[in-house]
C-alpha cells in the first residue's frame, strides 16, 4: 500500500478523533444538587441544522433517592387538636439540576378544617416554605424533605412554635387520632379498628367494629340493619373514595341478649388510592337506635 494511502488514512482517523473530543465536549452536562438530597443524574442534548443557525438544549434530570412524602399540621396549643380556619400557603422549592429546577415552582393555598395532615407533592422536591395564618397573625418555616423518608411539619397555635421530624420510610407521621374507639352507654358499646394507619398501595386495612349489649337484660334493635356498618373512605378535601356497600337486609326486630355482641370485619381496598395521600375512615351503626356519638374516623396514609 501507497504512502498516500496511509497519510489519507491518518487524516480520517484523526478527524473522526477530534469530532468525538467535540462531541464529548458539548455533551459533558455538571449537576449541582442541594447537600443532603440524594444523588442526581442529567444529560443534555444540542442539535443544529445547516440551513439555518439554531440550537436547543433539553437536560433532563433524574433524582434518586426520592422524598418519601411531606405532610403538614396545624394544631392548637391548647387542646393538640387541628385548629379550623388558619390560611396556609405551601411554595415549594425544586431539586437543582445543573442549573435548572427539577420540577415547576409554585405555591399552594387552602384553609384548614378538621382534617390533621395534610399532604403535599414530594416527587423533586427539595423543601416547603409555610405560611400560616390566623387571627391577623402570620408565621412563616420552613421544612426541608430528607431522602427515602417521610417529612412531618407542625405548628401550633397561636404560639407560631414549629417542629420538623424527618422519619424513616414506611414510618408514617404520628396521628392524634387513635387507631381504635371506644365508646359506651348506659346499654351499649361501640368498638371500632383499624389494624394499621400507614399501607403500601394495595395493601388492605382490616377494619373491625361491633356492637356489644352491656346491659343485664335482653335488647331489642327495631328496626335492625345487618350488616350493622357501612364504613365510607373519605380523602382530606372530604370527597368520598370509596364505601363497603355490601346487600343490606333490614328487620322490623331483632333481638340481642345480655353480653351479645353483633359486629363485621370489612377489608378497606387500597389499590385505587394514592400514595402519599391520607385518607379518613369513618364507621357507624346504620340503625338510628343508637347513640349519635357511636362514631369513629380513623386516619391511615398511602404510601
Amino acid at each position: 500500500m501507497s504512502s498516500a494511502g496511509w497519510g489519507l488514512r491518518g487524516r480520517t482517523i484523526a478527524m473522526v478523533a477530534l469530532v468525538v473530543i467535540v462531541v464529548l465536549a458539548i455533551g459533558v452536562v455538571s449537576l449541582t444538587s442541594q447537600p443532603g438530597a440524594g444523588t442526581s443524574s442529567s444529560s443534555s442534548t444540542t442539535s443544529s441544522s445547516s440551513s439555518a443557525s439554531s440550537s436547543s438544549t433539553f437536560v433532563s434530570c433524574t433524582i434518586t433517592g426520592q422524598p418519601g412524602g411531606i405532610y403538614l399540621r396545624v394544631l392548637s396549643d391548647s387542646t393538640d387538636e387541628p385548629v379550623l380556619g388558619a390560611h396556609v400557603t405551601a411554595t415549594n422549592t425544586p431539586f437543582d439540576c445543573d442549573g435548572q429546577p427539577a420540577t415547576s415552582s409554585g405555591s399552594v393555598s387552602f384553609v384548614t378544617n378538621d382534617t390533621e395532615w395534610y399532604a403535599l407533592p414530594s416527587e423533586n422536591n427539595y423543601e416547603y416554605t409555610f405560611t400560616v395564618s390566623t387571627s391577623g397573625h402570620a408565621h412563616t418555616f420552613d421544612a426541608r424533605l430528607g431522602p427515602v423518608s417521610m417529612t412531618c411539619a407542625t405548628i401550633m397555635l397561636p404560639s407560631g412554635v414549629t417542629n420538623v421530624t424527618v422519619n424513616g420510610f414506611g414510618n408514617a407521621c404520628p396521628a392524634a387520632y387513635p387507631s381504635q374507639a371506644l365508646l359506651s352507654s348506659s346499654t351499649w358499646k361501640f368498638s371500632a379498628s383499624i389494624n394499621m394507619s400507614l399501607a403500601s398501595v394495595g395493601e388492605p386495612i382490616l377494619l373491625d367494629a361491633a356492637i356489644t349489649n352491656i346491659s343485664h337484660l335482653n335488647q331489642t334493635i327495631s328496626p335492625y340493619v345487618d350488616p350493622p356498618f357501612n364504613p365510607i373512605v373519605y380523602d382530606t378535601n372530604g370527597t368520598k373514595v370509596w364505601a363497603w356497600n355490601p346487600p343490606l337486609v333490614t328487620w322490623l326486630d331483632w333481638n340481642v341478649t345480655s353480653g351479645q355482641s353483633i359486629g363485621v370485619d370489612v377489608t378497606i381496598p387500597t389499590a385505587d388510592l394514592t400514595a402519599g395521600q391520607s385518607y379518613f375512615v369513618d364507621v357507624a351503626p346504620i340503625s338510628s337506635q343508637f347513640p349519635q356519638n357511636f362514631t369513629a374516623s380513623f386516619l391511615f396514609s398511602v404510601q
